[in-house]
């Protein structure tokens, strides 16, 4: 069963990866008046509930302390986001560039480990 999980993980992570991306490239549209932020929002939000599924499968599958720790990272940083630009102060609405960079970094980070332990287990298991 744990290579169920892992293999879901790591989809998982792909696609949340790939949705940041797309994320990146929504903000832009906002930002250059080509589109209304309505796309970003809306796959903010989706990524969020990406975030949390990914979350309770990791704890669900009891896949290792550290990929539970970081799927919940992730689902805080996710959860955090919109709210940062709702604060009346710029310097906080700021915060929100660089919290996508670290939403960016943990999903990297978490499907790089994922990788790797899978692979340990297969080799370990085979």
């Amino acid at each position: 069963m744990k290579k169920w999980v892992f293999m879901i993980h790591q989809l998982m992570t792909v696609l949340i990866l790939l949705g940041i991306m797309i994320e990146f490239y929504f903000a832009g549209l906002g930002i250059f008046h080509a589109q209304s932020f309505q796309l970003h929002m809306v796959t903010g939000e989706i990524l969020w509930g990406a975030s949390l599924a990914l979350f309770v499968i990791s704890l669900i599958g009891m896949i290792g302390r550290k990929l539970i720790g970081f799927s919940l990272l992730l689902f805080v940083l996710l959860f955090i986001q919109p709210l940062l630009v709702q604060a009346n102060q710029s310097f906080v609405q700021a915060i929100h560039l660089i919290n996508a960079l670290l939403i960016f970094a943990v999903t990297l980070y978490l499907m790089v480990v994922s990788f790797r332990q899978s692979k340990t287990m297969v080799t370990t298991h085979d």
